[in-house]
């Protein structure tokens, strides 16, 4: 609005004819104070656009360097979750580990008593006379503890004992 009332005011010097010298000299001096205050006005627009398009981008910025922090923290967020994820899967494996450990421990105790009974009745069955099924004799507590003590296995005692006899 300022700027425009300047160029109104110039264009009527400019148009307005003096008769004489010191209206001539006064008007060249009135446009160029016109000018001048003109000019200064654009100016100081310029500096008011400057500063505004400056603030702008600080506020953009700003916003950028907003959406790129939540975003990391967004990432870190991420992989903390992954990470207590992968803490809490290793932790139930050991916990299921342990519990597996514990009850192959218990199957093994039992087994190792099952066979234990299944010796012990063998043994009492071979310790009685026994007879020969060749030479219809009783085998000897010697061919008996020889042939428990070479059989690793339950099954192996029968053809241990037949060897034993052969011998």
């Amino acid at each position: 609005s300022d700027i425009k009332k300047e160029k109104e005011r110039i264009e009527k010097l400019k148009n307005a004819t003096s008769k004489n010298e010191e209206d001539a000299k006064k008007r060249e001096e009135l446009i160029i104070e016109a000018y001048d205050r003109m000019k200064k006005q654009e100016e100081r627009i310029e500096k008011l656009k400057k500063e505004n398009r400056r603030m702008k981008n600080e506020v953009q910025d700003t916003e950028e360097k907003k959406e790129k922090y939540k975003k990391r923290n967004r990432e870190k967020e991420e992989e903390i979750d992954i990470m207590r994820k992968e803490i809490d899967r290793f932790k139930r494996e050991r916990q299921e580990a342990k519990v597996a450990e514990k009850e192959d421990i218990v199957y093994r105790e039992q087994e190792k008593r099952k066979s234990e009974k299944k010796w012990k009745k063998m043994r009492r069955h071979y310790k009685r006379p026994i007879l020969n099924w060749t030479r219809k004799k009783r085998m000897s507590k010697k061919t008996i503890n020889y042939a428990f003590s070479k059989a690793k296995d339950l099954r192996k005692i029968g053809t241990k004992l037949r060897k034993r006899r052969k011998m």
